[in-house]
């Protein structure tokens, strides 16, 4: 089981692994996260179209006066925030904060490009399969990043329509 840090609380579990490269005057150091638990290392490879997608995330921010808001955190330990701006039921700006891992914030940004715009019922309808079937590419131990999300969402519909 790997428990999630802050940043700070990071750094101290990290590992320090010298890569040797082809010119020995050359060497990269490589940081290698470490299960606090059993301190074996955690492999943490995620595949390409997610990386990508969190790398270029949209809507990662904090709502100012939001017309309604749901925040959850999933069984793995990382929080999801969804804020909506609704106006004659339709989602006008949808926006989400994660600390959690890239897989998570991926699931995010794809999940706020699928509600903008469409109609709360509509948005109501969206699962994981159509955030995962949007990465095409997400490991199933991370499925549990768009069911957070999605659950996340309805959540804050629910909040919203009361």
């Amino acid at each position: 089981m790997v428990k999630s840090f802050k940043r700070s609380e990071k750094s101290q579990l990290w590992k320090r692994q010298n890569s040797q490269a082809e010119n020995a005057e050359k060497s990269t150091v490589e940081m290698i996260p470490v299960d606090n638990v059993t301190g074996n290392i955690v492999k943490t490879r995620y595949r390409q179209r997610v990386k990508e997608v969190a790398r270029r995330h949209k809507n990662f921010k904090r709502l100012l006066r939001p017309d309604s808001k749901a925040i959850i955190t999933g069984p793995c330990g990382d929080k999801m925030e969804i804020y909506l701006k609704i106006k004659d039921g339709k989602i006008v700006k949808i926006t989400y904060v994660t600390d959690g891992c890239a897989p998570l914030i991926a699931c995010g940004s794809v999940l706020t490009l699928l509600a903008q715009g469409k109609q709360i019922e509509m948005a109501y309808e969206i699962t994981e399969t159509d955030i995962i079937d949007a990465l095409r590419d997400m490991s199933e131990t991370h499925h549990h990043c768009a069911v957070l999300a999605v659950i996340t969402l309805k959540q804050a519909i629910d909040a919203w329509t009361g």
